[in-house]
């Protein structure tokens, strides 16, 4: 196989003199170079005082390398032809058809008598070789799983807090593309085999899976980006938003990868989506055991509190007691009277008993 010579990449000083960033810096808007709607298809050339510049040119080499290694060529050619470089279209080596064999000369007839002999038969000519028709599948590009938002770029600096971060990088990636469906439908596959259908599920286990992919990848690029403004306070606004750019640019065409990688991995996968369903079952578990628990406390504590109070009525009655024993037995008392009293408490049924 013919080594790819989009591979064979120019020097760093060429790469900065011809390239570009994936964006307009007037507009905020990426660009393909593939006439995209709501892309304008014009980015800004690069500067060559960018100091992130050399990590921005690593990492464009290593995107590069990795999608041709991969077979995936259209992604190859859309970051080679988005940050200004050319591409040179692959060549496939063909087998040309084998040529059709000349036809033998007929020998000519012997005369019986001197009559002419008949004219040899004029050789056939060579059939032309035919070119060899490629029966390769064409490629075709799918729509990215990353996409870049048509609005203006995001400040990394300003998603320092993971749930943030996690909310906007969930506004880049794109449900709709064919290989994000493909990871959907496999987790609602696997969820009907529990027999559960629910479409909603299967987005969020897979998108789940996706961000726990994306997110460290996007915190390592603003905690870079908040690290050089930090040392470099003496920038210019035009300055900090390349920065920010190259920033997100970098980030991009990491995600596009690594999300790539994971929903293949999941179209094969026989747990995405049960993972979700086991998780929303454990949490319906702890609550129903909660509220089981928090019933169970208060019915104790009903009890205990019944309990208290009839114990308060029962040592209020028995000092009672004890005052009217005291008093009726105390010298010089009115013995009939204190008779009176207690005649009248059991006329009314005698001491009452603790409710």
């Amino acid at each position: 196989m013919a080594a790819n010579a989009n591979l064979n990449f120019p020097g760093y000083d060429d790469w900065v003199k011809q390239g570009t960033y994936q964006v307009d810096v007037k507009t905020k808007k990426h660009s393909r170079q593939d006439g995209t709607e709501g892309h304008t298809g014009v980015n800004t050339k690069l500067d060559p005082n960018d100091k992130n510049m050399p990590g921005y040119y690593d990492n464009y080499k290593n995107a590069v390398t990795d999608a041709i290694n991969a077979g995936k060529m259209a992604l190859a050619k859309a970051i080679v032809t988005s940050h200004g470089q050319a591409w040179i279209a692959p060549t496939t080596p063909t087998t040309p058809t084998t040529p059709t064999t000349p036809t033998t000369p007929t020998t000519p007839t012997t005369p019986t008598t001197p009559t002419t002999p008949t004219t040899p038969t004029t050789p056939t000519t060579p059939t032309t070789p035919t070119t060899p028709v490629s029966t390769a599948p064409t490629e075709t590009v799918a729509a990215p799983v990353v996409e870049a938002p048509v609005l203006e770029v995001f400040d990394m600096a300003k998603l320092t807090d993971s749930m943030d971060l996690s909310n906007k990088l969930q506004e880049i990636i794109s449900t709709n593309s064919p290989l994000f469906k493909a990871a959907q439908t496999k987790a609602m596959q696997n969820m009907q085999r529990r027999g559960i259908v629910n479409s909603t599920l299967a987005q969020e286990a897979v998108m789940n899976s996706v961000i726990a992919v994306a997110l460290p990848i996007a915190q390592a690029e603003v905690n870079q980006l908040v690290t050089n403004l930090y040392y470099n306070t003496d920038w210019t606004n035009k300055q900090k938003m390349q920065a920010n750019e190259a920033a997100y640019n970098k980030m991009l065409t990491q995600l596009q990868g690594n999300i790539n990688h994971t929903l293949q991995r999941l179209v094969g996968s026989q747990n995405i989506g049960l993972q979700n369903l086991k998780g929303q079952q454990a949490i319906d578990l702890q609550t129903l055991q909660g509220s089981q628990a928090i019933d169970l406390q208060t019915l104790v504590g009903d009890q205990e509190t019944k309990l208290q109070q009839d114990k308060i009525k029962a040592d209020l009655w028995a000092k009672y007691g004890d005052w009217v024993t005291m008093m009726a037995t105390t010298e010089g008392a009115d013995q009939e009277a204190w008779q009176n009293m207690l005649d009248m408490l059991k006329g009314a049924g005698g001491w009452p008993s603790p409710t």
